[in-house]
């Protein structure tokens, strides 16, 4: 029973796949090239008339979930398909400004969505987690997919105290002169016990980033075992080194 519902995960894993990348703008013709199969085979998975074979599905998943290929085609999503870029390859050289990218656009991208979240789960294996945090609204579809594929706790830090049901924590930040911004976290959500798994779309600048980590470890006295992020500046990871935090970021920035 137990091998039979493993091979039905791996096949449907594998039809989420074919439909990511659909979403990402292939064509089946495309696809069918890569897997040496029809277009009316790869539509039949697409649409879910049908499951790919164990063996078919080992080859979908062999060859389109690697990291390479996740980014490449993130990379397709936010910026437009490789003939539209005006700029440098971002897995080789990095982007010169996070505004170059529109990571919104994964919202509205499901099977994309999951496709990064088990990627996610996958980068954390052998670490000991307890809840998933996110700090923004843009990546809390995200961090919840994440969090309800192992079954682990989700906290959300809000930048308004209207979102959070009182009492909360709040951790002020200063991102230039005159300008004070504030987290909110509900009490009791995270404590000493907990060791967590920092997850968003767009990792925070330095100074935010900073009043996360401090109000996890610090005013919580939790501890965070690693940081998953699709995009990064490179300012910010420094930050993630001079914590000590390991983590797996998708696209970097300069």
């Amino acid at each position: 029973m137990v091998d039979r519902t493993r091979d039905i995960t791996k096949r449907l894993r594998a039809v989420e796949l074919l439909r990511s990348l659909r979403e990402t703008g292939y064509q089946n013709q495309e696809i069918a090239r890569m897997l040496n199969l029809s277009p009316a085979e790869v539509s039949r998975y697409v649409h879910g008339h049908c499951l790919p074979s164990p063996q078919r599905a080992e080859q979908i998943i062999r060859l389109f979930a690697r990291k390479k290929r996740l980014i490449r085609d993130v990379k397709r999503l936010v910026l437009g398909p490789p003939e539209q870029l005006p700029i440098p390859s971002l897995d080789e050289e990095g982007l010169h400004t996070l505004s170059d990218l529109d990571v919104s656009i994964l919202l509205h991208k499901p099977n994309t969505l999951k496709r990064i979240a088990l990627y996610a789960v996958e980068a954390a294996s052998g670490k000991r987690i307890t809840k998933v945090v996110a700090s923004s609204g843009l990546s809390t579809p995200l961090a919840a997919i994440v969090a309800a594929e192992e079954r682990w706790g989700l906290v959300l830090i809000s930048e308004s105290k209207y979102s959070v049901s009182a009492p909360y924590l709040v951790m002020d930040y200063t991102l230039g002169p005159g300008h004070v911004c504030s987290l909110y976290l509900r009490r009791g959500l995270v404590d000493r016990r907990d060791s967590l798994f920092l997850v968003e779309i767009t990792l925070p600048p330095k100074p935010k980033l900073r009043a996360i980590l401090d109000l996890l470890t610090k005013r919580c006295e939790a501890s965070v075992a690693s940081v998953f992020a699709v995009v990064s500046s490179q300012s910010s990871l420094t930050l993630l080194d001079k914590y000590g935090i390991p983590y797996e970021v998708l696209l970097t920035s300069r």
